[in-house]
């Protein structure tokens, strides 16, 4: 999908001016950015209301296995967890986060669909007389 809609994005553009990788991997990114957005709404939802009982139950396990590798003491242990509850609920980091997760992937894969998915100027075309 994300080749197809970028070779529809390079085909919009006029054939003297064609489509350069870097704007074609600028559109990879804002769609990795808008991709980012709706994913960490999703997971405020998710996170907050929809699947509360197994996130905690799954910050519980994680907590109870860092606990059990003896790096903390007792007292920074509560205070890690707390940090962490805080940090799994609260929507800035889960937007935050979403984008960031987003952009190093739609970074990634734009490098290579980019190459293909540009399009260089035509040299004979009518408006290049």
């Amino acid at each position: 999908l994300l080749y197809t809609f970028t070779k529809r994005h390079a085909a919009r553009y006029d054939a003297a001016e064609g489509c350069s990788y870097g704007r074609c991997l600028k559109f990879i990114l804002f769609m990795a950015l808008f991709e980012g957005i709706l994913a960490g709404a999703y997971q405020i939802v998710a996170v907050n209301w929809l699947f509360e009982a197994r996130y905690e139950e799954i910050m519980a396990q994680t907590l109870a296995a860092v606990e059990a590798t003896g790096i903390y003491a007792r007292d920074q242990m509560q205070l890690v967890g707390e940090m962490a509850t805080r940090m799994t609920h609260s929507p800035i980091w889960l937007i935050a986060s979403g984008i960031f997760g987003s952009l190093i992937k739609g970074l990634f894969f734009g490098l290579f669909v980019s190459a293909f998915a540009s399009r260089k100027p035509e040299v004979f075309s009518r408006n290049n007389e």
